[in-house]
Order: structure tokens, then C-alpha cells, then sequence
């Protein structure tokens, strides 16, 4: 990498932040989402804004997949969703996620 003599100083800090966000990937994880579903509920409710009951049934459908459905397929065989503590916490993230979504798009 060829640097110079005024860049250092930008380009390592560059270089930490890069490597922190890295680091903590999976505990910035919450954020980076929450994000997504503010700016997808933004949008939406800046161009769609009669979508609020899909969302809000696909969000039902999807919680009741993730609760149900997964307990009695092979997913919990693999390790994935196989404890009810996780699919009853992803069913709960994406119910509050999706509701949000569905409200703010209204």
C-alpha cells in the first residue's frame, strides 16, 4: 500500500474503525438492523404507504413459522432454532421489528 506522508494519520484511523467494526460485528449486529427496518420504514411510508396490513400479515405468518413450524422440521436436528429460548426470542425480534415496520409505514 503505497501512503502518503499527509494520509497516515486518516488511513490508520480508517484501518481501526474497520477493524473494530469487525470485531464486534456480531454485537453491533442490533444496530446495523435496526437501522435497515428505519430506513425501509421511511421509505415505505414515504411511497407505500397502504402496505401497513400486508406487512403486518407477513409478519404474523413469519412468526408463526418461526415458532411452529421450526420446532417440527430438521432445522432443529441441525442446531438452527432447535431451542424454543431462540425461537421464541426470533419470533419476539420479528414481531417488534415487523410491527414497527407495519406502523411506520401507516
Amino acid at each position: 500500500m503505497l501512503v502518503a506522508d499527509g494520509e497516515y494519520a486518516f488511513v490508520r484511523i480508517v484501518e481501526a474503525i474497520s477493524r473494530s467494526a469487525y470485531r464486534y460485528r456480531s454485537e453491533l449486529a442490533p444496530f446495523g438492523v435496526a437501522g435497515l427496518v428505519f430506513a425501509a420504514g421511511w421509505w415505505l411510508h414515504a411511497t407505500h404507504p397502504g402496505a401497513a396490513v400486508p406487512i403486518a400479515l407477513a409478519t404474523a405468518a413469519v412468526c408463526a413459522a418461526v415458532s411452529v413450524v421450526a420446532a417440527r422440521t430438521r432445522l432443529k436436528q441441525h442446531g438452527w432454532l432447535g431451542r424454543r429460548s431462540e425461537r421464541l426470542y426470533m419470533a419476539v425480534v420479528t414481531g417488534i421489528s415487523g410491527g414497527w415496520l407495519s406502523a411506520a409505514t401507516a
